[in-house]
């Protein structure tokens, strides 16, 4: 950069929420676009597309504005601080960017990690034709994992490893266990270093003997004159009977010996007692710990067995996680190639933008680093950039570590750190409560409930990176308040008075605010999900952030009964929602009890489906209930019609799998409400005029989790695994693994801080904060985020139900906003929806008749249907499954010269089958098919000597002797391969199995064989169309070998054989 360096130095920006991160990271970039820098050694990086688009978006329209207006251009001037930009110069780089878009590196992390890991998919020892897998495909392996592991250990084996990790207990199957388990910690197993689940150690205890006496004599021991010693010294004794170690030592007297303390009840001890119980406490210890220990190993060994299953499947599929890719690229030896890469990549990378830098995990950083150091160390040509806030740090149950953002002046040189606290976002009253609640936060911690040193450290921490924000915005009107609700009814929970008090409030604001976006921010998706029926109920449309699953329509929910009765037509739940709906009569099932109409409806929505496929199957099933549907109902249908499409090529002959993927799949709606609900995480980087918090219940430290970890340094890899012990039974650890808790817990309230802040700081004017009523009983205030507020907001004393605990600024601020062009712009087409796209025709070119240069190259495939053009075949949308079903069981076929001289093994057959790389099949179901089929006299027919060798056996061919042949010979071609001319069109292919009957040296005979794996429906009219539909390449097939053996027509002879339906048909 040379003389740019001086003004662009390796910079890293602490920016608190509204301050402005996004403008300043286009900045950036502006800066090295306007100073001529190659666009292409720009990397840009931020955590979602969403994200990324924003920052695209920005650079192009900050650039487009200066090269549309010289007043634009001198403002952008000032902010880039380049005194000689013009707008000619804009308009310059303008052009730049627009002809290099496609060089433009502005994206996500993950799209950087693949572009690199496609780069080098052989080095880093990735499967050919590896794919990302989606979430659905990915739950599906890890239950094939699961169940693998089951059946290598035996059930006996897994059942033994889910009782030890279990403390004995088995409450529920061993797979869902196993499955819940994995799917918790299996991302912590694989970021685990190969010991860090034996860190604990086992100890030696006492021997059995001489624990045996040593326990004798303590409950020998003589207790003194008080009866309550003795008492105490019984439950002991019982506790260590049943070898319950934790409460033996946690609870009473032993406790109290192993602390050192020798006085019960103010009365001393006896020595007998206090000896004899000192030996018991160490004993009682190291079992406990080695029981710790084994349950520990017991989980690592769980996930080993887990993560080689789970591992191979992935590779077997192609199919790939994010994170799996960002692994392969962390432990390669890429990092000392960077010139490598670089050429690889098209271009080298002499500028790192890390957007959101606090939540960048220790997996991604040890990708980056590399890059980061190579950038920073270099000497005026190169440059870092990050920006983030630790505050905002909530994304550590997905691995974000802001540590690695503390950690960062001390890994790279010459860095430049500047902090922001001047908010462009929110008025004066906003910031002025978050201010107040985040300002003295150990202050407000301690107020509630009983105070841990781990809390109080983490409410210490965080008030030390806060620094008092101000707000730009001081004309804007604000107003904040702490409301509680209504005490629920009986048998009632809290929270759902709650919610429903907070969905009046926002039906209220949307009814005093009509042209302000209303933001309700939740912790838990479940929550978001009673906010959005509840407003519904109101008559307040609100939209959901992410989406939200089709089956929030009654109408959709109506077709999925109807494929849940085509797998499972007893299912009278389906049968009774189906008859219940106007789609149930129009398809003939108007009661549920009748048994006969739900086989034959079932029936009929399979056959439809195999016929026509999901997409217009279900098109014309939404047609019958559209006309009962509300608008928001009707986009909705179209949406599942859209995913039925979609979903066809990777269909299954379960319908559940598709309803499975309708359920779990969350579908935005494509008319953005002005009230949106989500959670707070969904919330990060948006803003809404009004923010509602109704879900303030929440404990600041939430569940404990499974496992505590400890890592070797910010980025380093887990080093020490802990399964979790109760905060009585912590003090009997080591220390160093004590300390693996108190860290957890700091992290988890800093967390939970973040979420908070992140929460009030979406407001730009108004922000209404709901929380339940104190308990009856409340003797102190709870350590919930309510709690943390009524610490901040009021006096601490209990609050009485709809009570306004505080309020600050105008009530009615809304009456002080003027109505802004743009705002009423956005209200008006969201109150009218998005126009209807009307119907475009497109004209389909017409291939040439001749191609330029010479033969039109046509298969036999090309011919099926004679002049019709099947349409899912061409564009690809057939099921995926069925695709690669035919290709194995044809595959498996060719290996078959004659039956008579042996099936192919099933090593053979496996080896078959993984040269084709298949990626959505079931090896051993696949394997028991194709033995079955074998066994099946059609099929055993064709593929038998046998059954040519006599006449009267079996259908009359050119291929069967008869009594005219004096010597028959028989050559069978396995895929055959042919070219034959008509005209301008070579037609090539493969005959799947061609058989040649000879008489001595002379052709007498031949027999065409293709196999078809289609599912046809058991009836002759169907049978029929689908036989000629395959006639014009039968008969391609039978002029070839007419012309290869000199053959008259009636000495050759062309068949189908159906595989589902086990016949043969002469064409």
């Amino acid at each position: 950069m040379g003389k740019q360096q001086g003004r662009l130095p390796n910079l890293v920006i602490r920016a608190s929420a509204g301050t402005g991160k996004t403008f300043q990271l286009s900045n950036r970039f502006l800066k090295l676009a306007v100073a001529g820098e190659p666009l292409d050694t720009i990397l840009a990086t931020t955590f979602t597309r969403k994200a990324a688009g924003e920052i695209l978006s920005r650079v192009l329209l900050r650039m487009a504005d200066a090269a549309t207006s010289p007043t634009r251009a001198t403002e952008l001037a000032n902010q880039l601080e380049e005194r000689g930009l013009d707008q000619a110069r804009c308009q310059a780089v303008l052009v730049a960017l627009a002809r290099q878009l496609h060089r433009l590196r502005i994206g996500t992390l993950d799209s950087f990690f693949l572009q690199m890991a496609r780069s080098f998919s052989l080095d880093l020892g990735l499967p050919p034709g590896w794919q990302i897998a989606d979430d659905t495909d990915l739950a599906a392996l890890r239950t094939e994992a699961m169940r693998t592991v089951i059946r290598q250990q035996g059930t006996d084996q897994a059942t033994r490893l889910v009782r030890l990790l279990s403390k004995g207990e088995v409450s529920r199957s061993v797979s869902d266990q196993i499955l819940e388990l994995v799917t918790n910690l299996h991302e912590l197993y694989v970021e685990s270093g190969p010991k860090a689940w034996e860190s604990l150690p086992f100890e030696k205890p006492l021997e059995r003997e001489e624990y045996e006496r040593t326990l004798a004599e303590f409950a020998a021991a003589d207790c003194g004159p008080d009866q309550r010693t003795a008492t105490a010294r019984d439950k002991v004794v019982e506790a260590l009977e049943a070898e319950n170690w934790q409460a033996a030592l946690c609870d009473g007297l032993l406790a109290r010996i192993a602390s050192g303390n020798t006085t019960y009840y103010n009365k001393p001890l006896p020595e007998p007692l206090v000896t004899s119980g000192t030996r018991l406490a160490k004993h009682c210890q190291i079992m406990w710990r080695n029981q710790l220990a084994a349950q520990t190993r017991a989980t690592g060994q769980l996930l080993e067995l887990f993560d080689s299953a789970y591992q191979r499947l992935k590779i077997e599929r192609q199919m790939l996680h994010f994170q799996d890719v960002a692994r392969r690229l962390a432990e390669s030896p890429l990092a000392d190639r960077l010139e490598d890469v670089g050429f690889r990549l098209d271009g080298h990378l002499a500028h790192l933008m890390l957007d959101e830098f606090q939540d960048t995990s220790a997996l991604q950083w040890r990708v980056l680093q590399p890059w980061a150091q190579r950038v920073a160390n270099a000497d005026g040509r190169t440059s870092f950039f990050c920006v983030g806030d630790v505050k905002q740090a909530i994304y550590g149950w997905r691995g974000g570590l802001a540590e690695i953002f503390d950690a960062l002046e001390g890994q790279l040189p010459n860095l430049t750190v500047q902090s922001l606290a001047l908010s462009w976002r929110s008025s004066p009253v906003v910031i002025q409560v978050v201010n107040r609640v985040f300002r003295d936060l150990r202050a407000h911690i301690e107020q509630c409930g009983e105070d841990s040193q781990s809390e109080c450290q983490a409410a210490e921490y965080w008030q030390e990176r806060f620094t008092p924000h101000q707000t730009k915005r001081k004309e804007l009107p604000g107003y904040c308040e702490l409301i509680t609700a209504p005490r629920a009814g009986q048998d009632e929970p809290q929270r759902a008075a709650t919610c429903r008090y907070a969905a009046q409030l926002v039906q209220q604001l949307a009814q005093q605010a009509p042209e302000c976006t209303i933001g309700v921010l939740a912790r838990k998706n479940e929550m978001v999900a009673r906010l959005i029926y509840e407003l519904r109920q109101r008559g307040v449309e609100a939209s959901e952030e992410g989406g939200t699953a089709l089956t929030d329509s009654a109408p959709v929910e109506s077709v999925l009964s109807l494929l849940t009765l085509a797998d499972h037509p007893g299912d009278t739940t389906a049968r009774f929602h189906l008859a219940s709906t106007p789609l149930g009569p129009a398809l003939g099932l108007t009661r549920h009890d009748d048994q006969e109409a739900a086989c034959q409806l079932s029936e009929k929505v399979r056959r439809r489906l195999l016929e026509d496929g999901y997409g217009p199957a279900i098109a014309d099933w939404v047609k019958l209930v559209h006309p009962y549907a509300t608008p928001r109902d009707q986009i909705r249908l179209e949406q599942l019609v859209e995913m039925a499409h979609a979903y066809q090529s990777a269909a299954t002959l379960r319908c559940d799998d598709f309803v499975d993927l309708v359920r779990q799949t969350r579908v935005e709606s494509p008319r953005p409400a002005r009230v949106r609900a989500m959670t707070i995480h969904q919330a990060k980087g948006l803003e809404f005029d009004i923010v509602v918090l109704p879900e303030l219940d929440v404990k600041l430290l939430g569940q404990p989790p499974q496992v505590v970890t400890g890592r070797d340094g910010p980025a380093g890899r887990i080093h020490r695994a802990l399964r979790y012990v109760s905060k009585k039974a912590r003090h009997l650890l080591p220390v160093d693994f004590q300390d693996l808790f108190d860290q957890h817990e700091r992290s988890v309230i800093g967390e939970a801080l973040c979420l908070l802040y992140v929460a009030m700081t979406r407001a730009i004017h108004a922000l209404y904060m709901v929380i339940p009523p104190s308990a009856e009983n409340e003797k102190t205030i709870p350590k919930t985020y309510a709690g943390l507020l009524r610490a901040a907001l009021t006096d601490g004393n209990p609050l009485g139900p709809q009570q306004r605990a505080f309020q600050c600024g105008d009530p009615h601020w809304f009456k002080r906003l003027k109505a802004a062009p743009a705002r009423a712009e956005a209200t008006q087409a969201a109150a009218g929806g998005p126009a209807r796209a009307q119907p475009v025709c497109l004209r389909l070119a017409s291939p040439d008749e001749k191609p330029a240069r010479g033969l039109q190259r046509l298969g036999p495939s090309a011919l099926e249907g004679g002049g019709q053009v099947y349409l899912p075949r061409r564009l690809r949308v057939e099921s995926a499954e069925a695709l690669e079903r035919g290709a194995l069981l044809h595959a498996w076929l060719e290996q078959i010269q004659w039956l008579e001289d042996g099936a192919p093994d099933e090593d053979l057959l496996r080896q078959v089958a993984i040269q084709l790389q298949l990626a959505h099949r079931a090896l051993e179901a696949d394997l028991a098919e194709f033995r079955e089929l074998l066994e099946k006299p059609v099929i055993r027919s064709v593929l038998s000597r046998t059954t040519y060798q006599s006449a009267s056996k079996g259908e009359k061919t050119p291929v069967h002797a008869t009594a005219g042949i004096a010597s028959p010979n028989w050559r069978v071609f396995r895929e055959w391969p042919f070219a034959l001319r008509e005209g301008d069109t070579l037609l090539t292919g493969k005959a799947d199995r061609l058989l040649v009957l000879y008489d001595g040296s002379q052709v007498v005979g031949a027999d065409i064989v293709d196999f078809k794996t289609d599912q046809i429906p058991r009836n002759p009219g169907a049978l029929g169309k689908r036989i000629e539909f395959y006639r014009p390449q039968l008969e391609a097939y039978r002029q070839a070998v007419m012309q290869w053996t000199g053959l008259p027509q009636e000495r050759v002879s062309a068949r189908l054989l159906f595989l589902n339906l086990e016949c043969v048909v002469n064409v």
